[in-house]
């Protein structure tokens, strides 16, 4: 399930460039103490990693930069997954309630609010990136980071899949998945929190069965699905 959420920067506030621990400081900010405490400690998890099965993505619509900042103009808009109805709901109701996003202290006016519910089909999806996916792995306290050119990166990324599938339906993962044809790959360098991350945005068919479809619609493709890497969206064909 997915939230369209849509601002007006009325008094053309700068914000961060690096903004998503604000927006992710806003989601929690919009739980019940009890959810929050759930998603922020708590939620699932499989062979010692933890999944939090939420995802959001970058703020969408034209803008400034300047000093390492970002003002948006005009009507800007920005999307919230996750596979949990009541995590949606929660946040549905406190921004309908209250008409504000707070982002770093500064006020934004809410334009408006969507909940959008989606139909999965199994078989070939062609997505693309509306926040960077990064693939990495850990190694002597060192970062290794993965790009879509590398094949590591396309296992990784199903590895991923497979491992979210099983904490998240508790099934075994012995599941069909196809992620192939990268295109119009984009690389940035990303901060968050006291993190230098490596994210890529492109365009990818992916083929599966309708379940995996639902999953990585809501949570995202890569790590750090909760701070707002790997969302994606279907490209209608």
């Amino acid at each position: 399930m997915r939230l369209e959420i849509t601002f007006v920067n009325n008094n053309e506030f700068y914000i961060p460039i690096n903004y998503k621990l604000g927006i992710q400081s806003f989601i929690y900010s919009c739980l019940s103490n009890s959810l929050a405490l759930k998603y922020h400690e708590h939620e699932k998890n499989y062979k010692n990693r933890i999944y939090k099965f939420f995802n959001f993505s970058n703020i969408i619509g034209s803008y400034h930069i300047e000093n390492k900042c970002i003002k948006f103009l005009g009507k800007s808009k920005f999307y919230i997954s996750s596979m949990d109805k009541d995590f949606i709901y929660e946040i549905y109701k406190s921004i309908y309630e209250n008409k504000i996003l707070v982002l770093y202290g500064k006020s934004f006016v809410i334009d408006d609010i969507k909940v959008i519910y989606e139909h999965f089909v199994d078989g070939v999806i062609t997505y693309k990136c509306i926040s960077p996916v990064t693939v990495y792995s850990t190694l002597n306290n060192k970062t290794i980071f993965y790009n879509p050119n590398d094949e590591i990166f396309k296992e990784k990324i199903i590895e991923n899949i497979k491992r979210k599938y099983y904490a998240y339906f508790n099934e075994e993962y012995n599941l069909f998945i196809n992620v192939y044809n990268f295109k119009k790959v984009k690389k940035g360098i990303f901060y968050y929190k006291n993190m230098s991350l490596e994210g890529y945005e492109f365009e990818v068919k992916i083929n599966t069965t309708k379940k995996v479809h639902e999953l990585i619609k809501n949570c995202g493709l890569g790590s750090k699905n909760s701070a707002g890497f790997g969302m994606i969206e279907e490209i209608k064909l």
